[in-house]
């Protein structure tokens, strides 16, 4: 099967700055294999968002006006238990990395390391799944 005809990596994107959204659109849609399903500006408009898109991976950012990433990330988990979720964040906040992953994040991964690593974190988390990640991991925090 060609890049063309296999399944694409459906991605919605949570992030509450239309700027970053935007500029984290473009970068992923230069993969082929990774097709953007929906760009959510909310906590809350995710979690609608996610059940009606199919995606398989979202990308949520902690920090959020009204529902932050960690209550994204329990809802995402609660309403559609196979999803993927990859929580960013900007900085390296004492606690934000082990919250977002306790939530059910499947990943972490601080903004500044998204050109190395989210692309790699993506493709890793579609061809695992079907299966149960061992144990949820950070990419890119503070040593």
């Amino acid at each position: 099967m060609n890049a063309t005809n296999a399944m694409k990596i459906r991605v919605l994107i949570t992030d509450d700055h239309p700027v970053f959204r935007r500029a984290l659109r473009y970068f992923l849609e230069l993969d082929p294999a990774i097709e953007i399903v929906g760009e959510a500006s909310s906590g809350e408009q995710a979690c609608s968002m996610a059940r009606g898109s199919l995606a398989h991976v979202v990308c949520v950012d902690w920090r959020m006006a009204k529902m932050d990433g960690v209550e994204t990330v329990r809802r995402l988990i609660a309403a559609t238990p196979d999803i993927k979720i990859i929580a960013l964040s900007a900085g390296f906040e004492e606690g934000i990395e082990a919250a977002m992953l306790a939530a059910g994040a499947s990943i972490y991964i601080n903004k500044e390391q998204i050109t190395e690593q989210l692309l790699p974190a993506i493709h890793a988390l579609f061809s695992q799944r079907a299966v149960t990640l061992a144990a949820p991991h950070a990419i890119g925090t503070a040593a």
